[in-house]
Order: C-alpha cells, then sequence, then structure tokens
C-alpha cells in the first residue's frame, strides 16, 4: 500500500482496468545517506511509474506514480523517491 498519497485523478476507465495518478503527501523525502531533509531538494522529475495494485470492482487497477528525482547538497548525491512498497526498477 502507497501510504501518505493522494489521488491526483482518474486517468482512464475501461471494461478491465483503472488506471489513477496519485502523488506523495510530503514535498521531500529523507537522503538515504545522511535521512536529513533539511539539505535535499526536489530536482526534477523523471517519466512516472505505472505499477499494479489491488483490483477495484472487479478490474485491474495501475497506479501512475511519479518518479521525483531529489538532490542532498550536504552528501552531493541524486537519488529517486523511494516507495516502500516498489522495488527498483519494478514496474
Amino acid at each position: 500500500m502507497l501510504q501518505h498519497h493522494c489521488l491526483q485523478s482518474v486517468v482512464s476507465i475501461h471494461e478491465t482496468e483503472v488506471h489513477l495518478e496519485t502523488s506523495p503527501v510530503p514535498y521531500k523525502q529523507a537522503c538515504p545517506l545522511c535521512h536529513s531533509e533539511e539539505a535535499v531538494k526536489r530536482d526534477g522529475r523523471n517519466k512516472p511509474r505505472k505499477i499494479r495494485h489491488v483490483s477495484i470492482f472487479g478490474k485491474k487497477c495501475f497506479l501512475h506514480i511519479p518518479s521525483l528525482r531529489l538532490a542532498c547538497s550536504r552528501c552531493n548525491i541524486g537519488f529517486v523517491w523511494s516507495y516502500s512498497c516498489v522495488c527498483s526498477k519494478e514496474q
């Protein structure tokens, strides 16, 4: 389950599928190295990720979540928003 997310829009509804666009509620995520949010800034976004979620009303549900790029000025690293329920490179 995606925690701390809000529904932005219903992208499409078909006979067998529902596509929903969501986004994280917090503006920033902590740096994976220093675990601080203070030195982190948003640095753009990549193509949204599409993940399969639980079925809704007997239809397959796909969530379109943003792939947000972040940067930590303290550690001098760039990283992508990490979703606890989605493995890296998983669709």
